[in-house]
C-alpha cells in the first residue's frame, strides 16, 4: 500500500510540474506572441523580421510542445509501468503470505490431527490394557478358584484316605483287643468250668 500511494504521489506531483511548465511555456508564447504584435504595430519597417520572428517561436512552440507531450508520454508509460511493478510486488507479497498462512494452516490441522489421533490411540490402548487386565484377572482368579477347589478336593480325598487307614488301623487294634480279652475272657471261663468239672469229678469219687 506505501508503494501504490508513493507511486500516486510521484504521478500527482509529475502531473502538476508538467502543467505548471506547460502553463509557463504558453505564458511565454503569449508573451512573445503579443510582444511581436506590438513591434508590427510600433515598427513597420521590421515586419518581415517580426514575422520571421513570430514563426521561429511558434515553430520553438510547436517543437516545446512536442517535446513536452513526448516526455509526458513518457512519464505515463514510466508511471504505468511503476504501477505495474508495484502491483505485481504487492501481489506476489499477497500471495506468499496467503501461501504461507496456508502452510501454517495446513501445519497446525496436521498437528491438531496427529494429536487428536495419538490421544485416541492412547485411550484406545489404555482401555485395550484395562480389558486385557481385567479379563487376564478374570482368568487368573478362575484358573486360581480351579486350582483351590483342586486343591481342596485333593485334601478332602487325602484326609479321607488318612482318616479310612486310620480307622481301619483303630478297627484293626480294636478288633484285636476285642479279640484277646475274649479270648482271655474264654479262657477263663474255660479254666472256670475246668475246675467246676474237676471239683464235681472229685466229689463224685469222694461218694
Amino acid at each position: 500500500m506505501k508503494r501504490a500511494r508513493s507511486a500516486i504521489m510521484i504521478q500527482s506531483r509529475w502531473r502538476s510540474w508538467s502543467a505548471e511548465a506547460l502553463l509557463h511555456q504558453q505564458l511565454r508564447a503569449c508573451q512573445t506572441i503579443q510582444a511581436a504584435f506590438r513591434g508590427v504595430r510600433m515598427r513597420g519597417q521590421l515586419e518581415v523580421w517580426k514575422m520571421r520572428r513570430s514563426a521561429a517561436t511558434m515553430i520553438q512552440c510547436l517543437w516545446r510542445r512536442g517535446l513536452v507531450l513526448k516526455m509526458l508520454a513518457e512519464a505515463n508509460q514510466s508511471a504505468i509501468t511503476i504501477q505495474a511493478a508495484v502491483r505485481r510486488c504487492l501481489c506476489r507479497s499477497r500471495w506468499r503470505v496467503l501461501k504461507l498462512e496456508w502452510e501454517s494452516s495446513t501445519k497446525i490441522q496436521t498437528s491438531w490431527r496427529m494429536w487428536v489421533a495419538s490421544k485416541e490411540f492412547i485411550a484406545a490402548r489404555t482401555s485395550c490394557s484395562t480389558i486385557q487386565a481385567s479379563v487376564r484377572g478374570y482368568r487368573a482368579r478362575s484358573i486360581f478358584l480351579q486350582y483351590v477347589h483342586a486343591m481342596t478336593l485333593l485334601q478332602r480325598a487325602r484326609r479321607r484316605i488318612v482318616a479310612l487307614r486310620k480307622y481301619q488301623t483303630i478297627r484293626g487294634v480294636t478288633i484285636a483287643i476285642q479279640a484277646t480279652v475274649r479270648r482271655y475272657l474264654a479262657a477263663g471261663v474255660a479254666r472256670r468250668r475246668r475246675r467246676a468239672v474237676v471239683s464235681i469229678q472229685s466229689m463224685l469219687r469222694v461218694s
